[in-house]
Formats: structure tokens, sequence, C-alpha cells
């Protein structure tokens, strides 16, 4: 820090200034003696000011403390910085002393290495430069004279510091108990509840109800208003206050309930009825308890009768009664296999253990020193289902996974992952369930064997489980689902349709709808320019007409236009003030509403005498009415007594609040504008809070097309209601030319879940899956356009990928170069490219196809025209992609094929490199280059070339390539070698050029996350990179198929011709 020098003479020569004029005034007033006396020690003092004035600016010394409230716990984080100091320098210059407040940058603080551990000294420094004395002669100074070193001057002061014992200090409540409402004489219970610890050092941890204590066991008495609860660490305790509500014996009732959850998951076994699952029903209730249901007063149902590996299996909850809830859970289809039953020699025992990193203990039984498990699993269809082993490692140092244990399906080597290391649990029973190659089963008798090496003696294994179970979002009702998107602000994605369309019988326009379980009702209106007449219409739920009421008085304005239905009647709203109703049982053709009385009106909310109301929704299970006057919304007690109002919004321009209603657990307003043809709702709960709003995507198409709205800016949309999951909302159009004013009714529902599992088959999978039982189904399509074209320009070559990227080779100049691009499949844009480089081709040699890729360990290799090893690849680091250059690296299996090497792929699972060369032999060969296994020899396709290899998880691909070839072919092994099958997948083609075929051929293939590529090369037309997508068709499992054929005499059953013959 530099302190002006300039200012400081300032200050000095002004104080002096004002002592002289001081002095000459007082001589005047004294004596000759006290004169000289006084001229004396001005002298003095002018000497003695003089001698100050010559002291330089000097830096004494520095104070340095930490700032107020900053603190360093002893929580191995403890990291002093700079800004937490409060730093002061000390100065003095021609005899005055002063300080200086320092910022951090600039001083510097030294912090011991173990300070995070022990606290300690803090040291801080402070360099201070002086300003370079300005000469008063300036002929003096010479022009010539080197100018001389700043000075410079460092202070120090160390500051003590200890570290704060990390000690409790609050809870926070994160969940309520299960019950919060109670009778007198009950005694307060905290199951369900859940807090948060806040420590001093602002760290927070999470508590469930087992770690919290009750202060106090006395019984609850009538209006006690919380419930004291406590955490304890050591010596150190903290309370919370968790509020409750007591009431007395005859006041107490649960209430209706609003929601219920399924507590965790149901597992089923394979076959098992989807009715056999157990579940825990626990339901929310008005008063704010949550309790667990009886089963007999709820319903299960679900969309398969049993449990199967191949469904998504869904339960529905639903309560009896009046007013039932509902709520949908996915079972997880779960066969399990305790080690200890399935196991080939070894020990079992019972061991303390720790399951999936919980710090609560638990007994489990493990067998150690087993050869193998093995068991055996009868399906009736192909399922691919995720496979686990739950293990622990009771050695010291951790192990490989697939070092350690090898996998067999159906007598298949399914490698394990190599460098998928099992941490040490360092002599304790700490069990995770470790994820191992999804199974794939065939329809019959599947085999599964786990076997373990010579390094897995260190493993304890306690049980193997297979399963299947939907992965998606479960909504329990269509409202949970519009409160998630809502708070979103997304889009609901629907299926739509028209249940009553645009030639209704009933009048022009349908303003209002509502339901009362059963029907749904709707208000109709003809055009008018003043007070309107209304009919109401009766639809069942598919939308069909049942009843229209006459006419009524032209009491109704458009805005309060709506319906409210309520303890067993229709209710209509007057644009004065008035009340309208009928007994649904009584609307028939024809049939009248009443007009209610002054003083007898079917609603008589507080304070809204002589209002005009707009909507009126009633939520029995909450009881609770939401009314719509004006703009704004008002909740009311059952008793109709005001409870709070609120002005609902919507964000965007849709026009005004049109209408109001409601469901299970929320208020919805829809808000209406000309030329908006989807519903835009803004959500609240019963407490008046906003949720948000979604909008209903319903298009030109679901609303009839250009024939029903030639002009889709002449409509609206007007009235809504909920009945059984589905969303009912109306339309309403103005004349359009030939089209006349009209209304339709359209639903929307959720997207239903399939009752087939969907399952992901990797290519390999699925070939293997088909074997000869199925058809084997593929097709290929271009990524982008028509031809995939990501690129113009040079001839396609090899593909590659890593797990982020795909990379392709580009070749130019007759093969002779060839450049790297990096592809984001995500967009398919290139996003670097490297510079050409040679590919080593002779200059009087074939125009040879070249440049095949790989990918190992961070860098990207291209096989380029080989030397007398047979091969020759030159390695760039993906890291130096852009701006590196490809660089000859030698391969461990160089020299060691028959034939040249055509491609080569690795794989991380096994270590180990798949080469397939020129006579199409596949070989095997490890990080030494030692062959593993024989060579192959590949079955190939009559005419056509070994071109490229590519990999995943469990197989490896190889492909062949002739000019305008008709389909491509992938020959299929295993990662170890066994051979899966020969599949061509048709479909490639580049389409005409000038009149005539473009001529192609595919130079390459690659799996990015279970998806398969390939790279087609063109010599015609635009040239380029032009990448096609091959698909399966997992379908072909779920098609009937002749499984056996069965006789039966009258005693006696045959399945098979053999059974038959032998018995005659």
């Amino acid at each position: 820090m530099k302190i002006s020098r300039k200012l400081l003479n300032t200050i000095i020569g002004i104080t002096a200034g004002v002592a002289i004029v001081s002095t000459a005034t007082t001589i005047m007033a004294t004596s000759y003696s006290d004169y000289i006396n006084y001229y004396n020690r001005v002298l003095e003092e002018k000497e003695h000011q003089k001698y100050l004035n010559s002291l330089p600016l000097e830096l004494l010394g520095i104070d340095a403390s930490l700032k107020s409230g900053v603190n360093y716990y002893d929580n191995g984080r403890a990291n002093p910085k700079a800004d937490d100091f409060h730093v002061v320098a000390h100065f003095t210059e021609k005899g005055k002393e002063f300080d200086s407040i320092l910022q951090a940058k600039d001083y510097a603080i030294e912090v011991p290495e173990d300070f995070k551990d022990n606290g300690g000294t803090v040291k801080v420094s402070y360099t201070y430069t002086y300003e370079e004395e300005k000469k008063e002669d300036a002929s003096s100074s010479s022009s010539e004279e080197a100018p001389s070193e700043p000075k410079t001057v460092t202070k120090t002061a160390d500051v003590d510091i200890s570290l704060t014992a990390i000690k409790l200090d609050h809870l926070v409540l994160i969940e309520n108990p299960y019950r919060v409402y109670y009778r007198e004489g009950m005694a307060f219970s905290k199951e369900g509840m859940k807090a948060k610890v806040v420590y001093n050092d602002g760290s927070e941890k999470t508590l469930d109800a087992s770690s919290i204590a009750i202060e106090g066991n006395d019984s609850l008495t009538v209006g006690m208003e919380s419930a004291k609860v406590s955490y304890q660490e050591g010596d150190d305790k903290i309370t919370l206050e968790v509020p409750i509500t007591v009431v007395s014996d005859d006041e107490y009732s649960d209430g209706n309930i609003v929601a219920i959850d399924v507590e965790g998951t149901p597992i089923l076994k394979e076959g098992d009825p989807l009715s056999s699952a157990n579940v825990a029903v626990r339901a929310s209730y008005s008063n704010g308890n949550r309790l667990i249901l009886d089963p007999n007063s709820y319903t299960k149902t679900s969309n398969v009768s049993k449990a199967s590996f191949m469904k998504n299996c869904i339960l529905t909850i639903k309560t009896n009664g009046a007013n039932p809830v509902e709520t949908r859970i996915a079972v997880k289809v779960n066969n399990g296999y305790s080690a200890d039953d399935i196991k080939t020699g070894g020990t079992s025992s019972k061991v303390p253990s720790f399951i999936n990193g919980s710090k609560e203990e638990t007994e489990s039984v493990v067998v150690t020193g087993a050869a193998s498990f093995a068991y055996e699993i009868d399906v009736p269809y192909v399922a691919k289902t995720n496979f686990t082993v739950r293990l622990a490692n009771i050695g010291n140092e951790m192990v490989s996974l697939g070092k350690s244990l090898s996998l067999k399906v159906n007598n298949i080597d399914i490698p394990l992952n190599q460098t998928q290391m099992i941490p040490s649990g360092e002599g304790q029973y700490c069990l995770n369930d470790i994820a191992l190659p999804d199974l794939v089963l065939k329809a019959g008798k599947n085999k599964v064997v786990l076997s373990l090496k010579n390094n897995g003696d260190t493993l304890a294994i306690s049980r193997f489980d297979m399963y299947t179970m939907y992965q998606g979002e479960v909504y329990s009702s269509l409202d949970e689902y519009m409160g998630k998107v809502a708070k979103e602000g997304g889009t609901f994605d629907a299926d739509l349709s028209q249940v009553v369309d645009w030639g209704n019988e009933v009048a022009s326009y349908c303003h209002g709808l509502a339901t009362d379980g059963t029907y749904i009702y709707g208000t109709f209106t003809n055009y008018s320019t003043s007070a309107r007449k209304m009919k109401v219409a009766k639809y069942s739920p598919d939308g069909t007409l049942l009843a229209t009421s006459a006419w009524t008085n032209a009491n109704y304005l458009e805005t309060c236009a709506g319906v409210t239905y309520y303890d067993g009647k229709l209710v209509l709203f007057h644009s004065g003030g008035g009340q309208s109703y009928l007994e649904t049982k009584d609307l028939k053709d024809g049939a009248s509403f009443i007009e209610c009385k002054e003083g007898e009106e079917i609603f008589s909310f507080e304070g809204l005498d002589g209002k005009t109301i707009r909507d009126v929704y009633y939520n029995a299970n909450m009881e609770r009415f939401a009314v719509l006057v004006d703009n704004s919304i008002t909740l009311f007690t059952k008793d109709m007594q005001k409870i709070c109002s609120f002005s609902p919004k919507i964000v965007g321009d849709y026009g005004y609040a049109v209408r109001m209603s409601g469901a299970g657990r929320y208020i919805l307003v829809n808000y209406s504008k000309n030329g908006v043809n989807q519903p835009v709702i803004a959500v609240y709960d019963y407490e008046g809070h906003r949720i948000g709003q979604f909008q209903i995507p319903n298009s030109l198409s679901d609303m009839g097309g250009e024939t029903a709205l030639p002009k889709p800016n002449c409509m609206n949309t007007q009235g809504f209601t909920y009945l059984d999951g589905t969303f009912y909302f109306s339309l309403i159009r103005f004349t359009q030319g030939k089209v006349k004013d009209g209304t339709s009714i359209m639903t929307a529902k959720l997207k239903m879940i399939k009752d087939e599992l969907e399952s992901d088959f990797s290519f390999g999978e699925y070939i293997s899956a088909c074997g000869d039982d199925y058809d084997v189904k593929t097709e290929a399509k271009p990524v982008i356009g028509q031809k995939g074209n990501i690129q113009k320009g040079g001839y396609q070559m090899g593909l590659a990928a890593d797990g982020e990227y795909i990379y392709a080779a580009k070749n130019t100049y007759g093969n002779a170069k060839t450049a790297l691009y990096k592809i984001d499949p995500a967009t398919w844009e290139v996003k670097e490219q490297t510079a050409e480089f040679s590919t080593m081709l002779p200059s009087d040699g074939p125009t040879d196809d070249n440049s095949q890729l790989m990918v190992k360990d961070g860098k990207l290799y291209t096989f380029i025209y080989p030397d007398s090893d047979k091969c020759r690849a030159l390695s760039i680091p993906l890291t130096e992609f852009a701006s590196g250059t490809p660089k000859e690296e030698k391969l461990p299996f160089e020299g060691k094929t028959e034939a040249r090497v055509r491609s080569c792929y690795y794989s991380e699972i096994t270590e180990q490199y798949a080469v397939v060369d020129d006579n199409k032999k596949l070989y095997y060969f490890d990080e030494n280059g030692d062959q593993v296994g024989e060579t192959k020899n590949l079955v190939g396709s009559a005419g056509m070339n070994v071109r490229s290899i590519t990999g995943d998880d469990k197989y490896v691909y190889i492909s062949y390539s002739t000019n305008n070839q008709a389909s491509l072919p992938i020959e299929t092994y295993t990662l170890t070698g066994d051979y899966v099958g020969l599949t061509p997948i048709p479909g490639i083609s580049l389409g005409e050029l000038n009149g005539q075929k473009q001529g192609f051929n595919i130079q390459s293939t690659v799996c990015y996350k279970d998806d398969f590529y390939a790279g087609v090369c063109t010599w015609q037309g635009d040239f380029g990179l032009n990448i096609w997508k091959a698909s399966v068709d997992p379908d072909v499992f779920t098609m009937p198929r002749l499984s056996r054929i069965e006789a039966s005499s009258d005693t006696n059953r045959f399945l098979d011709g053999e059974e038959i013959a032998k018995h005659l």
C-alpha cells in the first residue's frame, strides 16, 4: 500500500502556518521579557518542527487478528483465507503516527501444513515499497543517472488460532411424524418424522425417527400444540418442538383420506399373481395424519395377471367408499437365490454385516471358499433382466471383479469387467450389490453359473438377484401428474381425443363442465349480446349425449355460465347474483332448472351476499370450497366460512381466467383467449399457494383439422372438469365462412404404460436370443437426411467411439491421405478434426481402402497401409485431437497374424484385442501380444471382404463389404470367441444419382451406447462422411409362436412324436 507524501506535507504545512499566525497575535499583548522568552520558544519549536519535517515515512509494524465471526472448525476442512483477517499497518512520518487498514490483496498469509487437523499460528506478511524522494534542486540530478532500486520493508504478525470443536447447533423439521393429530390421553409418536441436524460449522445430517428421542412420556392433554424431541451426540444435546394438535375424544376425527401411498417396493417372483403382492398402504388424512390402512379398506387391481420379466407390472390401489382415492406403483419382478442354496463346496456362516453402505449392523448368511454357484430358471419367453451379486471382500486389498469371478449363461462365457475393483472391507463383511452384465434368458430352461477364480478367495458371497421393473414415472393419478408438470412449467404429455365433435345437437357454445363422478355435464348457450338462456347437457364419459334440459330464463352472461355439482345437485349462477338448481337424478330431456328464492340459495358463502359467482368447486376429501368471483378465488370451509382469498395468475399472454374447477389435490383455473386452442391451466393448492401452470398440447388435427377449423384464430377454450383420470375441456368456434358457430369437447389422458416391457437389447444380445427360434428383424436408417451425410467430400472409412463421441476417418487423394473427425452423436455435428496425414500407400500400389479406427487407453489408433509385419498403426491422444499429429506406435500383436490386419477392437472388459485379417481370421490377443484361445475361421459372406470389427461389453462384430452391396452382413462372436451368428442388415442405400444407382460400399461399423452404426463410403456425388443407424425389432419375442404339440389318448398325454412311438 502506498501513502501519498504530497498529501502528508500539505497537512503538516497548513498546521505550522496556523501556529505562526496565532503567535503573532499573542505578542502584542505581552511584556518585552515575555516576548523574548516566547520568541525563543518559537525558534526552538521551529527548529524542532524542522527536525520533525526531516523525518521520513516509516512502516513501524502490523497487527493482525481474525475478523469477527470467523471460526475454523475441527472438521478436516479448516483452510484460512487472506480475507478472513483484519490487518492494520502502523506508519510514522514527520513525528506523526497513523494507521492504515489493509485489504486482503495487500498482504500474504502463511498457513501451517497441518492446520486443518491441528490449527496453529498463521503468519501475516506485509511488504511496503517506499516512494523515491524527489530532489528539490533539479540541477543536481542527471538524466544519465541510473534509477535506484525501490526500497522495501516487510513486517509480520502472528495469529494463534485454535480449531473450534464441532458441536450440535439446532434441529430442523423436514417431515412431520405419521401422526400429528391426537385425542387426549394418547402418547406422542415420533414414527415417520425426519429432521435435519445442523452443526456449528454449518454442516448438516439427515435423521430419521430411530435417531430421535422423545422428551417426556406424559399423556397428551387437550390444547397442547407441540411435543419436544431431542438428538444427542455424547454430552451435546439439542431439542426441537414438533407441532401437534390434541383434541377431546368426542371431537377427534381423522377426516377424509386425501391421498394414499405405498411404502417400499412390492416384490414378486416370476409367475406370481400380482394380486398376491403384499403392500403397506399409508393414507394421508385431512387432519394431517398419515396412517397405515387396513387391507380391507382398499382394493388392488393390476394391468397384468402374473408377474413377468417381460411385462411392466403395475399395481393400482384404490380406497373403498364414496370418495375413492387411488395410487399406482411398479412391482419389481425378482428371482433371488441365497448363495447358501446354490453353492458347490465352500462354507456357510452367519456374520454381522453392513449392506450397501449402511452403518446399521445386520446379520447375513455368507458363503466363502465355494468353487461355484449355479441355478436354473425356466421362463416361457425371451427376457432381459438385471443381474446382481451381493458380496464382500474381506481381504486387506481390493480385487478385480473379472479376475475373481467368471460367469456362464447357457454354457456361454459372459466376461466380467477386469478393471472394476471390489474395495477391501478390511476384515468386515461390507456387503454390496454388484451389478453384473444383464442376463438375456431364452425361452425354456436357462442355466446360470458363477465360478470363483484364484483371486476370489477373499470374497464372501451372500445372494444373487435377477430382476426387471418398469423404470419410468408411475403417477398415482392425473392430478399428481398435473402438479408435477405445473411446478416445472411444462407441457402436459397426454393422449388427446375428441369425444364430442363440432356437430353437437345441443347449442352453439359449451361454456362450463362439471362431473358427479359418473357423468359429464355441460352448460350451453347461443350467441347473444345480452343475458342468455342456458341448457345443460348430460354425457357419458365417452361423449354420448344422454339428456338435455329445457332452456332456462335469460339469467346468464358468458363470464358466469359455468356449472357446479354439489350434494346431488347441478347449480347455475345468475349474472345478478341468484342461483338455480336441478337434482342430477331428475335431469332428463326437457327437465327444468328451479330458481332459488332469495335466502334459500344452495350456496351462502360468508361475505359473498349479492355477488355474482362465476364458478364453485367443492373438494369432498379436503372439505373445502373454492369460489371464483370476478378475478379472485376465495376458499371456504365445508360450512361456507371464509378461509382466505387470492388472485390467480398466469405467465404469458393467454387471456383471462374464464373457468375454475378442481381435482383431488389442486384448484385449476383455465385461461381463455381467441386463437388459443391449448388450455393453459394455473394450478393452486387448497391453502391458496401457487404451484405453477401447464399447457395441454391440443393440436389442429386433434380438433378435426382445417375442415372443422379453417380459421383457428376464431376460437377459444372454455370449461373443463376431471373424471377418473381423464381431463375434459370444451372449445368454442365462431362462424368461419361456411363453418358456423359450434362447440367440441376434448379429453386428455395420461399416456398409458405399455404392458410389454421394452427391453433394450444390444445387437449381439438380440441375435443370440433369436437363435433358431425367432426370425431376426433388422433395419437401417440414415442418422440425418436421406443419406446420413455428416460432411461432404472424401471417402468414409473407419469408425470408433470413446463413450462420448464417435470418430470417423475420411480418406482423400485415392486413399493416400486421411483425416480424423470427432462427431457429437447428439447433433451429428463435427466438433473437431485433425490435419490430413499420409496413409503410407505406395504411389505405385493399389487404391487400397484403409484407415480403420480403434480407441484404447485414451488414444485413437488409425490402421494405415501395413509394413512387413502386416500391420501399421498411428496413434493420437484424444486430449490432443485437434492440435496433435498421429505418430506410429507398434502394437503387441504385430507380425502374429496370417495376413494383413484389416481392423482391430480393444475390449476394456477383457483387456484384450480382437483382430481380423484379410484371410478372414479372428484372433484374440492379450496386452502382451500373446494369443488367447485358438484362431477362429470366419464364416464370411460369399463374394465379400472383411472390412471392420467393433464391439460392446459382451460381443464383437465383424462386417463385410463389396461395392453396391444389398445388405450389411454382421458376424457376431462373444468376447471370448464363441460364434453367435451371421446376420444381414438390409436397407442401406444412397439412392439414385443422375438416374443411376449411386455407387457405395460399407466400410465400417461402431457400437456407441448400445446403438449400432455403419459408415457408408461413396465415390460419386457429394462423397463424404455418411452414417447410418441399425436397429433390431424385439417385438418378435412377444409374438405367439408354436412351442410344442401335445397329443393325448384316453389314459396318456404325449408331448412329442418320440413319446407316441414309444407308447405304440
